[in-house]
This record gives C-alpha cells, structure tokens and sequence, in this order.
C-alpha cells in the first residue's frame, strides 16, 4: 500500500515510528492507537489527526486526539487512507456574468477528491483549492450557470493565459486573463467566452486576480 507515494515504511520513517508501528494501524490491528503516534502520523503527513481515517484508528481515539494542525514538507496536506483530499466549497457566489453581489465567504461543504486525480493536474496543497459555484452565462459555452469550479487561490499570475476569478468592483467573476506584452504597467485583458460581453483592460493590480480556475464539472 502506498500513501501518495510513500511505502508505509517511508511513511514509518518520516513519523519517526518503529516497524509496524503505522501498518497496524492502516491494516486495523491496532484499534485504539496512541494519541502520540496518531500526532507524529499527522505531522509526516501535513495534516490533522482529524483527518485521519476514522475507520481505521477508531472513534474513541480521534475523539480524545487534540486537532493539531501542522504544515509539513513543503505545505503538502494530502490526507491518509480512504479520506481523498477535502477541498473546501465556498459559498462565494462567482459569477460568470458582471454584478454578481459576493456572498460571505462561507464553508458550505468539504468535497473529499482522491489525490491521485488531484495530483494529476496540480500540486498545490488543498488548503489552497477552493471550490465554487457559477452563475451567470457570460463564460458559456465554457462554463455554464450552477457549474461548480476548482480555484487554486495562490496562483494569481496570469501567465500563462486562462480562466481566473476576479473581483470586478461588484462582485467575483470568472473570467479569461491575458497579459498585454510589454505594457507598463502590465496590464491585462479581462473577456468571456460569449461573444455578447466586451472584453475590457486593467492593469494587474486593478484586475484584483483571486485565483486560477483548474477546472469544473457540470451535471449533464
């Protein structure tokens, strides 16, 4: 079994534990396992005890284990076992269309996305993955109204090209950024995909980037 690429005896390594010392946990030998191995288990992770899989560590314990959230390796908070990485959904109101009023940015629901296929398009660790609902028709047919989107709110660099969400004064819009060349300063040209909106220019610090859209998916 491997964790995101780790052997369980890297795994094992890295939180400092003896053989097995992880493996009986994964493998359910081990029922109720100490509150200090589940923390160095946590840590080698990048992750919470919280987020380890309840199936395989047990209710009793993850209910006396402290949450000690922890950033290790470079940020990565990849999640053990059955869990998939949580990807947070806000209740941001991105409108792919102008004067859509921002909602409070509200945790709605926590999307657990195997790894793999996260880590197939992106290595930014989940804390920076949000998702998002559209609204508005100005980006169809590339994106359709009540699409959900994935963001990766640290990149905000519109090179290369692509989808980003933007604060349009109103409210947060998706919207296609390019950087005009040799402008200065740097500008962008901010446009929709449907025809019926005009594309505008900004400079890079009015465009108030909020991040890349990486992807979506729709209900057909």
């Amino acid at each position: 079994m491997d964790i995101f690429g780790w052997s369980i005896a890297e795994l094992e390594r890295r939180a400092e534990l003896s053989e097995g010392g992880a493996k009986n946990i994964i493998y359910g030998k081990s029922k109720n396992p100490r509150a200090d191995t589940l923390k160095k288990i946590a840590k080698a992770l990048g992750c919470t005890t919280n987020d380890l899989s309840r199936d395989d560590i047990g209710e009793d314990t993850i209910a006396n284990t402290p949450d000690i959230p922890v950033d290790a390796f470079g940020g990565s908070s990849d999640r053990i076992l059955n869990g998939g990485m949580p990807i947070t959904e806000l209740d941001v109101r991105a409108g792919a269309g102008p004067g859509t009023l921002t909602e409070e940015n509200t945790a709605t629901h926590t999307w657990r996305v195997p790894t793999e296929v996260i880590r197939g398009y992106t290595s930014a660790p989940s804390e920076e993955l949000k998702i998002i609902t559209v609204y508005g028709d100005s980006m169809e047919p590339t994106l359709m109204p009540g699409q959900r989107i994935m963001v990766d709110i640290a990149d905000r660099t519109p090179s290369p090209p692509g989808l980003f969400v933007v604060w349009d004064g109103l409210g947060l819009v998706v919207k296609r950024l390019q950087v005009i060349p040799h402008s200065d300063p740097v500008c962008v040209r901010i446009s929709s995909d449907n025809p019926r909106y005009e594309p505008y220019e900004r400079t890079l610090e009015e465009a108030h980037i909020q991040g890349r859209v990486i992807g979506g998916w729709r209900w057909m």
